[in-house]
């Protein structure tokens, strides 16, 4: 999300907003943005009680995916029950559980993979690499998927999406700057 949605969407905000100044830190870690004198972290994760204050700028769908040569190694599921027996690319700041929806039916399974990793871009990379099976954004799915170097598998299933939320210190939302920012990243965000 970070250099394909965020850093674009930052690099048309100092386009048109070229006086006010952008000192930009790209994480997958929760940081403490109070302690760290952060005015605004973009969040894709559930919300503590943090008394931090919160607006949530969009949810991403998600898919599941592998690549071709994992699936002629390993083969292709076909239905939930068979992820079981496949091994997973893990991105640990999310719980390592993946809940699937086809109308009123729901699954949740606990996935296990040799791969885990911190970094939402390598997930993507081990992946491609046929390490395992991830969830991940159809933001980053799409292109490799029409590329051929992503397959999607059980396509008739939703997976949850991502919940990102812009959020900030108590007060801060009332900075004309920030309250600039926030607003383009809300429009940024609606048109992905």
């Amino acid at each position: 999300m970070k250099t394909t949605v965020i850093v674009p969407a930052l690099n048309e905000f100092r386009r048109l907003y070229p006086l006010i100044e952008l000192n930009v830190s790209l994480s997958d870690e929760v940081v403490n943005i109070i302690k760290d004198g952060i005015d605004l972290a973009i969040r894709g994760a559930p919300l503590p009680d943090s008394g931090l204050q919160a607006s949530k700028l969009k949810t991403f769908e998600t898919c599941l995916c592998g690549s071709p040569e994992y699936f002629r190694r390993r083969g292709r599921p076909t239905q939930p029950e068979e992820l079981y027996d496949h091994d997973w690319v893990l991105y640990t700041p999310a719980a390592n559980t993946v809940h699937l929806f086809q109308g009123s039916k729901s699954f949740s399974l606990s996935v296990h993979g040799a791969v885990s990793t911190n970094n939402a871009a390598a997930r993507t990379i081990f992946l491609e690499g046929g390490n395992g099976i991830g969830r991940i954004p159809m933001y980053d799915a799409l292109p490799r998927i029409r590329k051929g170097t992503l397959e999607r598998i059980l396509p008739d299933y939703q997976c949850t999406g991502i919940e990102v939320y812009a959020v900030f210190p108590p007060g801060t939302a009332e900075s004309k700057k920030l309250r600039l920012l926030l607003d383009f990243m809300k429009a940024s965000f609606a048109q992905v």
